[in-house]
């Protein structure tokens, strides 16, 4: 069944407003504020020397509570027998896949190590060429070889894009609902890259609009090194995140539904 970009778009953000009193708790707690709260505790690092121990646990702990809540959040939009799950209810589905998915996880990482190490010689190529007065070389082998690797890991998520639901809605193992996904997205791989990479362009254009306008307010207003402005920015810039993100869970969701609807 062919799906579209846009219809992506409205299906996810009318599961986004149809749950959006069971919805936003759980963004809320679980998006939302922990993302604020790692950059109001966290300093942005100089040099990637800089980042330290408590940097990784951070954004380790902010990660699992986001994957936590997707997961519910996922659950709450698909709804159960028995009808829509609460807040509670979808909170326990969530916790109860959390090995599964971590499993997922962990086999995703492992089958992309080539493409990771691959991309860590193409960035050390780019830096390098940059660093000896090279810019066209450098821009020569970001374009040759960067790109190309991006375009493998975008190909790899759309084929994955369902994979929540498939958890969710369906029984097997880790390996099964891998497979399970890419089988849904066969016929639909490139609508959903286009998809994913809309998405990433509404998140970078939103928050960086968000920055600029907003901070530049609360800058003349606050004054230009006024943390309570910086934080408020951040809160702004993270909301808009969050939002466009449920819609984008509310799109998987939507995607299962008609990729998992027997055809006629």
């Amino acid at each position: 069944m062919a799906i579209t970009i846009a219809e992506l778009w409205r299906d996810g953000r009318l599961l986004a407003e149809r749950n959006v009193a069971t919805v936003a708790p759980v963004a809320a707690a679980f998006m939302f504020l922990p993302q604020v709260v790692r950059e109001a505790i966290v300093a942005p690092p100089a040099t990637q020397a800089d980042i330290g121990f408590l940097d990784i646990a951070i954004s380790f702990v902010v990660v699992a509570f986001a994957f936590v809540g997707q997961a519910a959040i996922a659950a709450i939009m698909l709804g159960g027998q028995q009808g829509p799950y609460d807040v509670a209810d979808a909170l326990r589905r969530a916790l109860r896949l959390l090995p599964k998915l971590l499993l997922v996880v962990l086999m995703l990482g492992l089958a992309a190590l080539p493409l990771i190490f691959l991309l860590g010689i193409v960035a050390v190529m780019v830096i390098g060429a940059d660093r000896v007065g090279d810019p066209q070389a450098a821009a020569q082998t970001f374009v040759l070889l960067f790109l190309p690797v991006i375009a493998a890991f975008a190909y790899v998520g759309a084929r994955l894009f369902v994979l929540f639901p498939v958890l969710l809605a369906e029984t097997g193992s880790a390996r099964e609902a891998l497979r399970r996904s890419w089988r849904m997205t066969a016929g639909q791989p490139w609508t959903l890259v286009g998809f994913m990479v809309s998405a990433l362009f509404a998140i970078t254009f939103l928050t960086l609009l968000v920055t600029i306008v907003a901070g530049g307010l609360l800058g003349l207003l606050l004054g230009a090194d006024s943390i309570l402005g910086k934080l408020l920015t951040v809160t702004l810039a993270t909301f808009i995140g969050t939002a466009v993100g449920v819609i984008v869970i509310g799109a998987s969701v939507a995607a299962y539904r008609r990729l998992a609807a027997p055809t006629r």
